[in-house]
């Protein structure tokens, strides 16, 4: 398991969660991102990590529960691979995103059918130059 005082601060169920996985790498990745979540709300709430009450909204993103979600507080947490990316915020909801680099040999076609006019000779211009 990551270091313990990742995994001490886990609910019962974010445990069982972490077991879940069939490889001991999303085993470690599923605790330590819990984990580190919920010492980074901890420390924006002035409260212990293990006391931060999460629950989970409508399409299964978690947020805030209970008086602690009219602290104005949201997040946002996003995987791939071995790296986790937060995002905080007062009184604004939050999104990021974060996915591996890879190739797109049809980066060109995809931009010419989706990308407004502009944006799509940057990215022309970016990949020539």
């Amino acid at each position: 398991m990551p270091h313990a005082h990742l995994v001490e601060v886990l609910t019962v169920g974010e445990r069982e969660t972490a077991e879940q996985y069939r490889f001991e790498s999303g085993r470690l990745r599923s605790a330590a991102s819990r984990g580190l979540l919920r010492w980074l709300l901890g420390s924006y709430l002035n409260v212990r990590p293990e006391h931060a009450r999460l629950q989970f909204g409508a399409l299964g993103k978690p947020e805030l529960a209970g008086d602690q979600a009219s602290s104005g507080l949201r997040f946002n947490v996003a995987h791939c691979e071995d790296v986790a990316l937060y995002a905080l915020t007062r009184r604004r909801e939050v999104g990021v995103d974060l996915e591996r680099p890879r190739p797109m040999p049809d980066a060109a076609d995809i931009a010419e059918r989706f990308f407004a006019a502009d944006e799509h000779a940057a990215l022309l211009v970016r990949a020539a130059g």
